[in-house]
């Protein structure tokens, strides 16, 4: 997606419409393909790219997607996507170094892989939605960065029990934010 309302000389757009990249995806997984403009489709106020779509609501084809990764921006744009915060607000996260001791793929579900994370004092399950990228053999004994007081949520019916931090390349690959070298699980992030 380039950012909700963003200009650029190749694709100026109205106020309050998105370009997805691949809407076909974002669509089919939508409840409401209603907010999209055809494919393609071009206005005197807003010419696109081929290969491009307009939605009108993308909030609620995002919501509505069951692959969230559509609302994040790939490298569009230097400037923030969301609201700026204060450091009080960035502090309330509880960031950890933790070693992934076992990873397997989720029944049904092709994006996720359910792991369980040693971070010290304790282990948890954390289910991601990596399996796109990385095989679970290729990822035991790597190193993560970790939220651990993200409110529990099911994912499968499996609860997980915190978040995996990743980047995401401009070709939408994603890769693991980790420490340089190994060091104890359990460790402060900040």
């Amino acid at each position: 997606v380039i950012s909700e309302g963003a200009q650029s000389a190749n694709s100026p757009m109205a106020e309050g419409q998105s370009v997805i990249r691949n809407p076909q995806s974002a669509i089919a997984e939508s409840a409401n393909p209603q907010s999209v403009i055809s494919e393609g489709a071009q206005s005197a106020n807003s010419p696109m790219a081929e290969g491009q779509s307009v939605i009108r609501n993308p909030q609620s084809v995002i919501a509505e997607s069951a692959n969230p990764q559509f609302a994040i921006s790939k490298g569009e744009s230097a400037s923030p996507q969301k609201p700026e915060i204060v450091y009080d607000d960035f502090s309330k996260l509880d960031l950890r170094v933790g070693t992934i001791v076992s990873a397997e793929k989720v029944e049904k579900a092709d994006k996720l892989l359910k792991l369980e994370v040693d971070l010290g004092a304790e282990k948890r399950t954390v289910v991601s939605g990596i399996a796109m990228h990385y095989k679970p053999e290729d990822i035991v004994g790597k190193q993560v960065v970790v939220v651990v007081n993200l409110a529990p949520r099911k994912m499968r019916g499996i609860e997980s029990k915190g978040m995996i931090l990743m980047a995401e390349a401009a070709d939408g690959k994603l890769h693991f934010i980790n420490p340089e070298e190994t060091i104890n699980p359990g460790a402060g992030v900040s």
